[in-house]
């Protein structure tokens, strides 16, 4: 019984200092600049889509607004 307590105790001292020894990865400088220069373009590529459509949306309803307002005014002046 004693050495089955003992080799459990070296078992979990050894996993303790395992892990302990074993900490996340850390990226280089270079892999950090590297990621954020992929996610500033894929966020800018994207932002770029919806100002896009945001922008076509608008121009229309502009359009659309400015043309009734010149009809209205040219209807007023036949009147």
């Amino acid at each position: 019984m004693k050495r089955f307590t003992l080799a459990l105790i070296v078992a979990f001292m050894a996993l303790a200092m395992y892990s302990c020894n074993s900490g996340p990865a850390l990226l280089t400088e270079d892999e950090v600049n590297k990621k954020i220069e992929e996610l500033t373009d894929n966020g800018i590529d994207s932002l770029t889509t919806v100002l896009d459509e945001k922008c076509r949306t608008d121009f229309e309803g502009l359009v659309g607004v400015a043309r009734d307002s010149i009809l209205l005014a040219a209807s007023e002046e036949e009147k």
